[in-house]
């Protein structure tokens, strides 16, 4: 709880009533805000002056206002400093000159946020991403997307996702992991991402039951957790392999449900490392594989359109090229 602020009942009548000063200048001379004073002056039942009133010595044209206000993206509290007033008068001078006054989630933020555009196969591929790597979280009215990773690629990738809808920062941090330094990226959005918000261990069914869109989805949630390239193996030097690594064991058996229908044959989930409280790992982190030369190459296929992380692009190339260059597997796909 904050501390109180002595204010004793003659020496506000003098500076507010005798010598005429503004709430925010009281709030000044007590280092505090403005509304505190207003409490006060509540508290003691001194009667507060009229719009008119104290709006008598703001002269401040309505195109001026529209400058500072819409223009600059100022606050009422940077404008009233101009001004030499509280923040109040210049809240009432806006509505006085009708200018429509910031929502809570705008005046957070000086920079624009425009709506979601309404395409369900970016909205399933989105999704595919934050369940496998955001963290989203709502904040007054904003809905805030957040994430950390080494990989520079990673971070460029979410901007893409996300700088043309909302704001999007991103900074260094001296946390490590490995050798690599920690990069942040936060990202303010509109109430029309509220489809984000859900985090649960299913694939929405409206993305399950369209293959254009559970693709989207897939690509999305292999951009964020997936793995494409090739392997070294004891019996073989290189090997081929399409992987998604996670803790949500349903979505992979959802996945591999879907992929059966596409005939993309393929192994069902495994658990690839057990819980342990030794090494801090609270739950078992499953896996699903395909590596099975033509259901790869007919995942791969379907994925390419739609994958957007340039090192899974580029492993896409990889295995392509791989398989193709097997005799057996090009008689095959040719014949």
């Amino acid at each position: 709880m904050g501390q109180l602020i002595p204010i004793p009942k003659y020496k506000l009548i003098d500076l507010y009533k005798r010598q005429k000063l503004s709430i925010r200048k009281i709030a000044k001379i007590f280092n505090c805000d403005g509304r505190t004073i207003h409490r006060k002056l509540r508290a003691f039942n001194i009667k507060t002056r009229s719009p008119s009133e104290a709006a008598i010595k703001i002269h401040i044209s309505k195109s001026k206002l529209k400058y500072y206000y819409l223009h600059k993206k100022l606050s009422t509290n940077k404008i009233a400093k101009i001004y030499n007033c509280d923040d109040f008068s210049i809240l009432k001078k806006l509505r006085a000159y009708g200018i429509r006054v910031r929502t809570q989630s705008e005046a957070i933020s000086k920079y624009p946020k425009y709506n979601f555009n309404g395409s369900l196969k970016e909205k399933a591929y989105m999704i595919g991403f934050r369940l496998g790597d955001l963290h989203v979280e709502r904040n007054c009215q904003l809905i805030i997307v957040q994430c950390s990773s080494t990989l520079l690629e990673q971070i460029r990738l979410i901007k893409s996702l996300f700088n043309k809808y909302g704001h999007v920062r991103i900074y260094k941090t001296h946390r490590l992991s490995g050798k690599r330094n920690i990069i942040d990226i936060c990202c303010h959005l509109n109430k029309s991402f509220e489809f984000l918000l859900p985090k649960s261990d299913r694939i929405p069914n409206w993305v399950r039951r369209n293959k254009r869109f559970f693709i989207s989805f897939l690509a999305g949630y292999t951009d964020a957790e997936g793995w494409i390239g090739l392997a070294n193996v004891k019996r073989e030097r290189k090997q081929p392999v399409f992987q998604i690594s996670s803790y949500d064991k349903n979505i992979l058996n959802q996945i591999w449900i879907n992929l059966q229908k596409l005939k993309i044959i393929c192994p069902k989930a495994r658990i690839s490392q057990e819980k342990s409280e030794i090494n801090k790992q609270h739950q078992d982190c499953w896996s699903l594989r395909v590596n099975k030369y033509i259901s790869l190459l007919r995942l791969l296929d379907l994925l390419e359109p739609y994958i957007k992380h340039p090192i899974k692009k580029l492993g896409i190339k990889k295995i392509k090229s791989n398989i193709i260059r097997r005799p057996y597997v090009r008689n095959f796909i040719y014949c």
